[in-house]
């Protein structure tokens, strides 16, 4: 077990010019201390964390998988069913095949391969149960070689050696998992082919027309048919490969210029072919298909000096994926035509990167992108980050009666799952906020749980299938309504006028009761305004007459409006039954003084 290493400076220097036919790449040792060092890592496995470096693009974020030594040429990726990541390349300062890989959220390294110089030219594909499968060279020998670990542990053999074989390789693995690589014959310059398919190693010639079968990339259909891209360097063309019909048959694909260096190929769900690669004569990225039945070529990018070390994967709606380096800026770029239209952003920027880029797509369809960083000499890893989503944007939240609106917009970004939930967040304190629970994939909510004239803070969070994301910045807001009804309104007609109280309503509805205003009528059905009043509790109505029937109802109102009736109160003027108070004492008066007078009248007539 090696320590898992910090996160290294990252520099620029100038790669300089990089022909598209045969590049030098023998291993030359360093420094002394490097190779003490590499000679301790030699066939060790370890863990290294995922040590994330800042990335210009936004939600693309790169990581250092290996850089012990000069590391990480001819990067390949591949992504199994369960979301691992497998990674060969070549270890320069040890000249041997290395392999990483992400299980279990943990990053693992090995040396596959150190017999003499071996390891260039790899390429990797992972069968239904995560094994994996390189092909590469062994530059000492000039062979083709593969190694796998579908048996107990690493296993490596020699699948051609009938010349300088090996370079460009390319592998793909059948239905039946049997494998299929492609590579260039450099004694002959020939494009070759080799396949285990009846369970040992054969290989023939494809085309040996000139000096053909450079940059090679190969993909199985559904039916067991091979498809091959190449360059041929003679006429300076693109070209493909193909034994659909039985028999093996090649044709030019694009000739306008010199064109199909860097190629690779992938097939659709339909088996149609899609082919990215270099125009090295404008420095720019092209895209051949017979999506439509016949061959179409489109440009991709041409902004500035761009389409070398292009890589290509097709997703399961047919969109096409492609890595490939900036040349005049050596950045990491990234070509996906999932939107309709060819879109393109820079991935990675910092150091020169993007040399030997390779593409892979997770399950959930995120892209993921191994390359290599020339200045720093390491294998690096791009992709759109992984985790929990960044905060939601521009959350409202409107006040109301015995409620808050809110209002928010998703994150910019989703941490490469979509969001299946969100998170409202509400406390009296900023410090002290409550989850209120999941309310679903939607970016509004209204929360009818509070009280009015209450000051709330919220927060809204996203969630996916890694987590909980970051809280938004928070909002305050304080809910106001009208007021409860007035209780215990009472009607009492008196001296011709009626007379009214009532209690002050239960709940203002968070600001003062300011005025109340009185509604009378016939009857219940068919009352009216009759006035405003102050912030008063009684109030005596003079204007009634004798033979009617006068219903009340009386409501409150403050800043945000007026609030719910009282219940009713009714008084009847009946004429007699309703006596004025003053004619009642007058009588008692009169009656009482006669009744004096007739008593002593009656006294003085007895006497």
């Amino acid at each position: 077990m090696e320590p898992s290493f910090p996160l290294v400076s990252r520099g620029f220097t100038n790669l300089g010019d990089r022909s598209p036919v045969f590049q030098g790449h023998s291993g030359t040792l360093r420094t002394l201390a490097i190779a003490m060092i590499s000679a301790i890592l030699i066939m060790g496995v370890f863990i290294m964390p995922f040590d994330s470096i800042s990335a210009e693009a936004g939600i693309w974020t790169s990581t250092v998988i290996d850089y012990q030594g000069d590391v990480g040429q001819y990067s390949s990726i591949a992504i199994d069913s369960d979301g691992d990541i497998h990674i060969s390349y070549y270890d320069q300062t040890n000249e041997s095949l290395r392999y990483a890989s992400k299980t279990s959220g943990q990053w693992n390294r090995i040396e596959v391969d150190s017999e003499m110089s071996t390891g260039t030219w790899t390429s990797i594909a992972v069968d239904s149960g995560g094994n994996s499968h390189i092909s590469y060279m062994s530059s000492t020998y000039g062979e083709l070689k593969y190694a796998t670990d579908a048996g107990v542990g690493w296993s490596n053999q020699t699948v051609d050696d009938s010349a300088i074989v090996g370079r460009y390789s390319s592998i793909a693995l059948d239905e039946e998992e049997k494998v299929h690589i492609s590579y260039h014959d450099t004694t002959h310059n020939d494009l070759k082919y080799a396949t285990n398919v009846n369970g040992f190693w054969e290989d023939l010639t494809v085309d040996n027309e000139g000096d053909t079968g450079l940059y090679t990339s190969i993909c199985v259909d559904s039916q067991g048919a091979v498809h091959i891209s190449y360059y041929d360097l003679t006429n300076q063309s693109l070209k493909y490969a193909s034994n659909a019909g039985g028999d093996w048959q090649n044709q030019t694909i694009d000739d306008a210029g010199n064109v199909g260096t860097y190629t690779s190929i992938a097939l659709d769900s339909s088996d149609m072919v899609h082919i990215s690669y270099c125009d090295e004569t404008q420095l720019d990225l092209k895209h051949a298909t017979n999506s439509d039945g016949v061959w179409t070529v489109n440009t991709v990018d041409s902004d500035g000096q761009v389409g070398r070390y292009s890589s290509l994967v097709i997703d399961s709606s047919g969109n096409a994926h492609i890595s490939y380096q900036k040349v005049d800026s050596l950045d990491l770029k990234y070509a996906t035509n999932s939107g309709g239209t060819w879109a393109t952003e820079v991935a990675e920027s910092a150091g020169d990167v993007g040399f030997w880029t390779s593409i892979a797509l997770a399950p959930n369809g995120y892209p993921f992108i191994s390359h290599y960083d020339q200045e720093d000499q390491s294998l690096l890893l791009t992709n759109i980050r992984q985790g929990p989503p960044s905060a939601p944007m521009d959350l409202t939240a409107d006040p109301g009666n015995g409620y808050v609106s809110l209002s928010w917009e998703p994150p910019l970004d989703t941490g490469g799952f979509p969001i299946t939930e969100y998170f409202v967040h509400r406390g009296t304190n900023p410090e002290q906020l409550v989850n209120l629970g999941p309310i679903g994939n939607v970016t509004d909510y209204n929360d009818n749980t509070v009280d009015n004239g209450v000051t709330y803070y919220y927060g809204v969070s996203a969630f996916n299938s890694l987590g909980e994301g970051e809280l938004s910045e928070l909002v305050q807001t304080t809910p106001y309504g009208t007021p409860s009804p007035p209780g215990n309104l009472q009607a009492h007609l008196v001296d011709g006028q009626v007379i009214l109280d009532w209690l002050i309503p239960s709940d203002d509805g968070g600001k003062p009761v300011e005025n109340y205003r009185i509604y009378r009528g016939p009857s219940a059905a068919q009352l009216s305004l009759l006035t405003t009043i102050g912030n008063h509790t009684e109030y005596t109505d003079g204007n009634v007459s004798e033979g009617n029937t006068y219903v009340y109802r009386v409501a409150a109102v403050n800043e945000v409006g007026e609030g719910q009736y009282s219940l009713a109160a009714q008084v009847t003027w009946n004429g007699g039954s309703d006596l004025d108070l003053t004619l009642i004492i007058g009588i008692v008066m009169v009656v009482a003084v006669v009744a004096v007078v007739a008593l002593l009248l009656l006294r003085r007539l007895r006497s």
